[in-house]
This record gives C-alpha cells, sequence and structure tokens, in this order.
C-alpha cells in the first residue's frame, strides 16, 4: 500500500527548542509531581465524546493517531499519549527520557450515546504529532478535509481534528478549539467562574515571522486559555452566523454579529480536576463531582484530585 508521510524537517530549530525544554524539565527531579502539574492546582483531565461504536473511534485514535488505551470501564474508554497518573512514573528521568513518559496526560474519552447531530460548535481538538500518515487516517474511517500544512479529518463519529507535525509540546493533546456566541462573555465565565486564564498560544513547532500553514496563528477575536503553562488548553472562537458548509469549516472567519453555536450531542464536555482544599469543594464534602453548563451550553465536570496535586 502506498503511504503519504507528513514530517517535520526543521531539526535545528526544534533541537534547541526541546534542549531547553529538557533544561527546564530537570528543573523537576522528583517522581511525586509530574512536571506537568508542579505548582497547577486545577488541570484539566480529559474531553468526553459520545459516539454510537465507541470502538470504531477508540481504534481511530489509538492506530491512525498512535494514542493508547489508558483505561477502560463502563464509563467509556479512556485514550492518551502517555501514563494519565498524575504523580511521575519512578522510572522516568528528567532530561533523559520522552516526554510521553511523563505522568499526567490529557486523555480523550468515549462512550456509547445516539450521535444524531453533530452540531457545529465543536471547531476541533488538536494535536501534535512526530509524522502524519494519511494512508492511515483514511485507512481506519477518518475523512481528510483538508492538508494544506496542517491535516484536518473527521475522525469515526463525527470528531473534528486537527493534526500538526511538531514536537515541541510535552502532551501532543494541545487543546480543544469551541465556537461561543460572545467571547468576551464565555471567557469572563471560564476566568471568573472556573479559574482559568489567558495564556500563550501553544506551539508545536519554533515559532516563525509569518503565519506557518504547519501550525497556523488563532483567529482574530479567539482567546486561548489554560490554568498553567503546557497543560491542556482552550481556545474560545467567535462563532459566525453564517450557516456552516456540510464539510466541517475548520477556519471559518469570525463576524460582528455572532450567532449561538449548535452544541450537537457528540461533544459530551470537559473533565477538570481540583484538590479536596478547592472551594468547589468546600460547600459539600461528600461530594465527588460538581457539573456546570458553560454560556453556550458546553458542559463541564471538576472532579477530586489525588492529594499528590495539592
Amino acid at each position: 500500500m502506498n503511504s503519504l508521510v507528513i514530517t517535520c524537517v526543521s531539526a535545528l530549530q526544534t533541537e534547541v527548542t526541546r534542549r531547553s525544554l529538557l533544561a527546564s524539565t530537570a528543573a523537576f527531579p522528583t517522581w511525586e509531581t509530574s512536571r506537568y502539574t508542579a505548582g497547577c492546582k486545577r488541570l484539566p483531565r480529559e474531553l468526553v465524546f459520545e459516539v454510537p461504536d465507541p470502538d470504531e473511534t477508540v481504534t481511530f485514535f489509538t492506530k491512525a493517531l498512535d494514542m493508547h488505551v489508558a483505561s477502560k470501564s463502563a464509563a467509556g474508554t479512556l485514550v492518551a499519549y502517555g501514563p494519565t497518573q498524575l504523580d511521575q512514573p519512578r522510572d522516568f528521568v528528567p532530561g533523559i527520557s520522552s516526554f510521553d513518559e511523563d505522568g499526567a496526560h490529557f486523555g480523550v474519552r468515549f462512550r456509547s450515546g445516539p450521535a444524531t447531530r453533530p452540531g457545529d460548535g465543536l471547531a476541533y481538538v488538536q494535536f501534535a504529532m512526530p509524522f502524519i500518515r494519511a494512508s492511515k487516517l483514511i485507512g481506519y474511517g477518518g475523512t481528510i478535509v483538508e492538508a494544506y500544512g496542517n491535516v484536518n479529518v473527521i475522525a469515526p463519529g463525527g470528531i473534528p481534528v486537527r493534526l500538526l507535525v511538531g514536537d515541541e509540546v510535552r502532551d501532543r493533546s494541545m487543546y480543544v478549539a469551541l465556537r461561543v456566541q460572545d467571547v468576551a462573555r464565555a471567557e469572563q465565565f471560564y476566568t471568573a467562574t472556573l479559574g482559568f486564564h489567558r495564556a500563550t498560544y501553544p506551539r508545536a513547532r519554533p515559532p516563525t515571522d509569518y503565519d506557518s500553514p504547519f501550525d497556523p496563528n488563532p483567529p482574530p477575536g479567539s482567546v486561548f486559555l489554560a490554568y498553567c503553562d503546557d497543560t491542556f488548553g482552550l481556545l474560545l472562537l467567535p462563532n459566525s452566523p453564517d450557516p456552516p458548509p456540510r464539510s466541517f469549516p475548520f477556519n471559518r472567519g469570525s463576524r460582528k454579529t455572532a450567532s449561538p453555536p449548535d452544541v450537537g450531542d457528540i461533544y459530551a464536555g470537559l473533565t477538570l480536576a481540583a484538590p479536596d482544599d478547592d472551594p468547589f469543594f468546600a460547600a459539600e464534602l461528600p461530594q465527588s463531582a460538581v457539573s456546570f453548563t458553560d454560556p453556550d451550553g458546553y458542559r463541564l465536570t471538576f472532579v477530586r484530585s489525588p492529594p499528590r496535586l495539592q
């Protein structure tokens, strides 16, 4: 079978940047706390999707995107690019081990659901990969929408995914992009209510002086939010009032007058972790989870994190 491979060629710049990342990692030599969670009280833990055939979707994410199954239970199948426990693995050696071997990796969970209305609110989930095989994306059920620099693909079950070739991130699961009617209102909710803050937009490749199609800039008017650097984030995109085309509009423009996004029924929400003494749990200590809905209808859930995250 012929295979198209998209790979990274900026080796010199990449190596220089990775050396600086490795040097910073060495400042956290203990296994007790993953580098991802150092100084980070709250932490995004997983995205949840409801799809008609979870096994088919899991196969795509593991075979085409090279993720691995972290756990499987009645709550669904969780896939990730590395260990999901918050502790740093005992065999992890800072500065030597691959970032894929560190703890606290973000996960994506798939569970069974009707998925009758994909909606247009979920723009995409972004991942960084060392290389991309278009033949695998297609062979395992993906539909490639666009492949100019970055690759936009619809995964089985209707999940929009954007893939970048690059290795400048500690976790290859980078962020979820959601369309919102009012970016300022949505940002106020996520910062004031949930404790997110504006953060530096993450890059999978060394930065350039121009808008590279391999790692494009976020669209004007968007806001990137996170809890800590190098953790999974949230990109709020201004929604367009124009009806979306049937093929998924990954890079749809913005207008002054935005329409409400259609949340749909595939994206089931973002799960966040917080310690026992977090204000979300202070009022009702027996409560193990607290659920929210943001102003545009997207679901979020806070769950209790293990003590070592405190």
